[in-house]
Order: C-alpha cells, then structure tokens, then sequence
C-alpha cells in the first residue's frame, strides 16, 4: 500500500534558495545543464532524495526551471533578483519568487491580510491532509520567507510600480490585495 503524501510545497525559505540559485549562476550562468550538475553545484555529491527536493524547491520558488528532459536551468525571475537592472526590479523578482509556491498562495487566500501564527497554519495544513513530517518545514518555509519579503520590502514594491511587476509573473493573491 502507497504511503499518502502531502501536496507539492518548498523545503526551506526563499532566503536559502536564493543562495542556492546564486551558487548555480556562478557556475554555469544561465545554461542549460543536467540535473546532476545542478545538484553539485549546490553542495550534493550527485542525485538523490535530499538533492531532488532541494532542486524542486528552487523551481517552486521560480528560481529553476525545466529546459527538456533532466535538464533544467536558471530563470529570469532568479536573474532579476541576482542581477537586477533596478532596486524595484529585484524587489518585484523578490515577491515573485517568494510567493511563487502555489501552497503560499492558498495560505495567503486562507489567511488574508497578515500571516498566520504558526499554531493556526499548522491547524490548516492538518486539516488540508499534509503529513505531520511535511508540517514543519512548510511552516519554516513559508514564515521566514514571508519576514525576509517584509525585511527586502518587497511587499512595497507592487504598491509602487505599474505595471506592478515587471516580471508578469506576479502572484494572483497579490496583485488583487495590494493594487487599489
């Protein structure tokens, strides 16, 4: 019988994931490599469990994308927070990236307004059916990433820019909360 898995959802803040994108810049810029090379860059010894969640990671957060079969590469959002042509621009890629996981979209609707407190979305995610083991790094993930967006200020930036995003990638939930 098939253990019951949580749906898809980022293993670590987006902080640590820009880190992790940057190491794979400053090897191969924006080239497109195989999926093994990717994960070395990053610090694995090659594939594996811990290496393919921290690449998915990365592509939840818009930072790594697919570029045919087990080959993958960096993305522009990643590319206007690395080497933004504007602080506007990065702080734009930044809420990009950041809400860029579909499950931070579904806790942004849930909760509207501010985040929730740890207690309320690790109630949520129960009832949401996600296994105890994927509860406390959605928490982690999800919390740090939203302060370290508070800190780049980059929830000011889709206040002041119009079109509001020069990535067109911006979150849903965002654009029709922040916008007037």
């Amino acid at each position: 019988m098939a253990r019951p898995r949580s749906p898809a959802y980022p293993n670590f803040p987006l902080e640590k994931a820009l880190g992790m994108i940057s190491d794979i810049f400053e090897a191969d810029r924006r080239n497109i490599i195989d999926r093994e090379t990717a994960a070395k860059h990053v610090g694995y010894s090659g594939l594996s469990g811990a290496a393919d969640k921290a690449l998915a990671t990365l592509k939840h957060y818009n930072l790594l994308e697919r570029s045919g079969t087990g080959q993958t590469r960096v993305t522009q959002v990643a590319m206007d927070v690395i080497h933004p042509d504007s602080d506007e621009d990065r702080k734009s890629a930044l809420l990009t990236a950041g809400m860029g996981p579909d499950l931070f979209n579904e806790i942004q609707e849930r909760f509207p307004g501010s985040p929730p407190s740890e207690s309320a979305l690790t109630s949520w995610l129960v009832r949401e059916n996600f296994q105890n083991r994927a509860i406390k790094p959605i928490v982690k993930s999800y919390t740090e990433t939203y302060r370290y967006l508070e800190r780049e200020g980059a929830f000011d930036a889709i206040r002041s820019t119009s079109p509001p995003c020069s990535t067109k990638m911006a979150s849903k939930y965002w654009l029709r909360k922040l916008l007037p």
